[in-house]
């Protein structure tokens, strides 16, 4: 199992915080919000370039799971989901969404799992082994 590697990006609203081990660059948030997630700017998040709503939607859009915000007050800005959904993208990955469990201690919102067969993580195996 990849070894999370989380970046914290504090702004005067929200903290956002990114794992780059889960990160499939997807680039939803920056299509969402470019003025705060821009990929050639160090640092490359920059939560006071938007209000708190907008880089909630943004990192609610993330298929991944990798971002994740909570307000100034410390409260989380992550969706909760009515229904679990398994979005099958053409030659691409499952997007999952809901209330999660890909391990006893691994609970999630949202994850993006390959299904190409041809991942080296365990994680990924059992996952596809698990979903099909």
């Amino acid at each position: 199992m990849t070894t999370a590697k989380i970046h914290t990006y504090t702004g005067k609203d929200a903290t956002v915080t990114w794992d780059a081990a889960r990160c499939i660059h997807a680039a939803e948030c920056v299509r969402c919000v470019p003025q705060s997630f821009d990929p050639a700017a160090r640092p490359w998040i920059m939560p006071d370039n938007a209000s708190a709503d907008a880089l909630a939607d943004a990192v609610n859009a993330c298929p991944s799971g990798a971002l994740e915000m909570r307000h100034a007050d410390g409260t989380s800005a992550m969706s909760a989901y009515a229904a679990s959904t398994c979005d099958v993208r053409a030659d691409g990955p499952y997007y999952l969404r809901g209330a999660l469990v890909l391990a006893p201690a691994s609970r999630q919102t949202r994850m993006a799992l390959c299904r190409c067969g041809a991942s080296a993580t365990r994680s990924a195996r059992r996952t596809r082994d698990t979903v099909i």
